[in-house]
């Protein structure tokens, strides 16, 4: 005779299977299932009604939430934003958004990631440069007039390396993670950021904004799954992970990407001095581009070099991975390190996140858009801590 307990002892060894992405498809929870006598049913994150909610109104409360933030700082007395720093940020955005979703479409997984980022950084020097001397001749010999070799080399050589690091670590974690994870684990580019800004500029935060910036590191851990708000309620939760697939998620995707938010940070509140307090009105952005792009390219050159990547085997095996199709997440990203020098100078280093915030729902709207990924409830409500965050950070600034 099977007692109660045998029957809910049964319940707990059967494995419900969640619908995540590629790390989540090595997942399997194994929990007290109320709602089901066979434990096959998938156990929601969230209630049914929840999610439901969400599957039909969250996609519109993000767009609104975002456009209602930007309206309130536009409008905020103590805000700095600017028409001209909006539009930027706007611009930022929507390369922020689609860039990892095109780079993981049409960027082999085998191809040399120094190689790819090597090829961007002549794409962003052509560009800036081409930007740069169309402007008028006074304007040009105005900008250069002071420059110099040494001095070229102590404003931008340091953002340069960090930036040609960088990029690496970014073109790693985009084959490795999905579009809306990679945006919600970047989001921590306003903390390294803030804190930089803070250590280089003595930039420092008011009380409130410290409190948005502990929401902002809460909201990294929501979107990676580590906190869900189904655990308030459901008991007996136990996880079990494919120990490779999760190991492969971590140090091949997260990893590289915080790491890459952390050098953006830090490259950032570098190429904000250097935009800002050179001279008597700071640093032309399309010339710093050029001097950042530049010298990336020639350390990453030196590093190639080095380590022999270029060797006539290596070559003729990673000569078939390119294709024309390339060019395209590369010039984006090109364009997009040229907008956010433009921001840099306008607007500021930790403004920029604004402009990443907006990336993270335009990446949602487009994932729910092409129905490729599901938007979990939990990455929903990553999202909105991320709202509430920056709107807190943003208004709130310091009383001098």
């Amino acid at each position: 005779m099977i007692t109660p307990s045998m029957k809910q002892t049964t319940r707990r060894k059967s494995p419900v299977k969640l619908s995540r992405s590629n790390r989540n498809k090595n997942t399997t929870i194994l929990c007290n299932d109320k709602s089901s006598n066979d434990g096959n049913s998938a156990v929601p994150i969230l209630p049914n009604s929840v999610v439901s909610s969400i599957s039909v109104a969250g996609p519109a409360c993000l767009v609104g939430s975002s456009v209602a933030i930007f309206s309130s700082l536009l409008q905020h007395p103590s805000s700095s934003l600017t028409q001209l720093s909006f539009v930027l940020m706007m611009l930022l955005a929507i390369q922020y958004a689609v860039q990892p979703r095109l780079s993981r479409k049409y960027i082999p997984p085998k191809i040399k990631k120094q190689t790819v980022v090597l090829v961007e950084e002549v794409v962003k020097t052509t560009l800036a440069a081409a930007i740069f001397f169309s402007k008028s001749a006074d304007y040009v010999q105005s900008a250069l007039k002071d420059w110099t070799l040494s001095s070229s080399l102590a404003i931008a050589g340091l953002p340069a390396m960090l930036y040609a690091l960088q990029g690496v670590l970014q073109y790693v974690s985009y084959q490795h993670l999905d579009s809306v994870t990679f945006n919600g684990l970047t989001q921590t580019k306003t903390l390294s950021a803030a804190f930089c800004c803070w250590l280089i500029l003595k930039k420092s935060q008011s009380p409130i904004q410290m409190v948005a910036l502990g929401i902002l590191i809460g909201s990294a851990l929501v979107f990676q799954g580590y906190i869900r708000p189904g655990i308030l309620w459901q008991k007996n939760t136990k996880i079990k992970t494919n120990d490779a697939a999760v190991g492969d998620w971590v140090w091949r995707g997260v990893v590289p990407c915080l790491g890459a938010a952390f050098l953006s940070g830090l490259a950032g509140a570098l190429s904000q001095k250097g935009l800002q307090l050179t001279g008597i009105g700071g640093r032309d952005p399309f010339l710093f581009t050029i001097e950042i792009s530049f010298f990336s390219a020639v350390t990453l050159l030196f590093n190639i070099i080095r380590t022999n990547e270029f060797s006539k085997f290596e070559w003729q095996k990673q000569k078939a991975y390119w294709n024309w199709k390339i060019l395209i997440p590369i010039f984006l990203k090109a364009s997009g390190g040229v907008i956010t020098a433009l921001v840099h100078k306008y607007a500021g280093s930790v403004s920029k996140c604004f402009a990443l915030m907006f990336g993270l729902v335009l990446s949602n709207m487009i994932q729910l858009t092409t129905k490729q990924e599901s938007l979990q409830p939990y990455q929903v409500l990553g999202t909105i801590m991320i709202m509430l965050s920056t709107w807190l950070h943003f208004t709130n600034p310091p009383i001098i």
